[in-house]
């Protein structure tokens, strides 16, 4: 049974496939399992998961940080809705009251 190549299986149809220069170590031949192509196969194996987890590291980061600007803005946002919030109920207020001692002044002048 051959198996498919790791680089067949990691990138799709959509997205390129890195160029040969990018692996370390070439992948041993699929008929020669010495142990010294073994050795070789696993220790590119092991750099390519590496680099795949340094890419993945890095753009967690990045979502990380997009993520903290985003709930901060939300946050001030949140903030600003609730001083005018306030504003509008104090106004509010002060409204209500003015129009009561104008009514009642007007009632007692009638």
């Amino acid at each position: 049974m051959i198996l498919p190549h790791v680089d067949d299986i990691r990138w799709g149809l959509d997205q390129p496939k890195p160029k040969a220069s990018n692996l370390t170590a070439p992948t041993p031949p699929p008929a020669d399992r010495s142990r010294a192509n073994l050795v070789a196969w696993w220790q590119w194996r092991y750099t390519c998961l590496n680099a795949e987890c340094a890419r993945l590291a890095q753009s967690a980061a990045g979502l990380r940080a997009a993520l903290h600007v985003s709930v901060e803005q939300q946050h001030q946002q949140h903030q600003r809705y609730d001083h005018f919030e306030e504003r509008y109920r104090r106004l509010l207020a002060e409204y209500r009251r003015l129009r009561e001692s104008i009514l009642s002044d007007g009632r007692r002048a009638a």
